[in-house]
């Protein structure tokens, strides 16, 4: 039950940058981004990793954050750029 939780925590912090769900499992998320190099550029600047596919210019992959000041820098990240799209 934790993890389908998560899951489901990580896709509403998702929804907040306007990423739409494209699929994924109980342990990642994939989504559609407007720009999947520039939203992993600004992640990986506040030690966020994810992945990107060159296939796509729009699909990034999230796994669950590990810990809780994983999720919280995770959640004040995407606060601060809740009105922008990534």
């Amino acid at each position: 039950m934790r993890l389908q939780g998560d899951a489901l925590r990580l896709h509403g912090i998702a929804a907040r940058l306007g990423w739409g769900w494209v699929g994924g499992t109980k342990l990642f998320g994939l989504y559609e981004t407007p720009s999947a190099p520039g939203a992993q550029d600004f992640l990986a600047r506040h030690q966020i990793w994810c992945r990107i596919f060159p296939w796509s210019d729009g699909w990034i992959r999230l796994g669950l954050p590990g810990s809780a000041a994983d999720w919280d820098r995770l959640a004040a990240v995407v606060k601060s750029r809740a009105t922008e799209r990534l």
